[in-house]
């Protein structure tokens, strides 16, 4: 029974991924629009999208690993697979980190803090965004987009 509910959450990946790339990536553009319109308040925006973006990339990376052993790649897909669990599993740490950010310091007034959290929101989603393409280099091969 565990068993089995433990292959059904790791099928989950697939569904689930696509959530947490949606929201990081949007709420690095939140904080880009931030900059440009300084009078424009989107703070609780940006906190929103970034803590369930956070939550969603953890349950991804838990449900990612627990798929990895489920899928046999070839010899020549592993090193990709290693990597896009490894960034996967960092982007889901940045992202809880970069929501941290934006929950305490998200009306920072001082210049380091602000940038702080713009720079670790940032590298979430630069980070996601790498995961994500290479599990499409997983699914649909490494040459795919060229």
């Amino acid at each position: 029974m565990f068993s089995t509910l433990v292959d059904y959450a790791g099928r989950l990946h697939p569904l689930v991924i696509h959530f947490p790339i949606a929201l990081l990536i949007i709420g690095a553009v939140g904080e880009v629009v931030r900059i440009r319109r300084a009078g424009e308040d989107l703070s609780r925006f940006i906190l929103w999208v970034m803590i369930i973006g956070a939550a969603s990339a953890v349950l991804a990376a838990m449900t990612g690993w627990l798929f990895a052993y489920q899928v046999h790649h070839p010899p020549e897909l592993r090193p990709i697979l290693f990597w896009h669990r490894w960034l996967g599993l960092g982007a889901a740490g940045m992202a809880s980190a970069a929501a941290w950010a934006v929950w305490v310091w998200g009306a920072a007034g001082q210049p380091r803090r602000r940038w702080l959290r713009r720079g670790l929101v940032w590298v979430a989603a630069i980070l996601v965004a790498g995961a994500a393409h290479l599990g499409a280099a997983l699914v649909w091969g490494t040459d795919f987009f060229f």
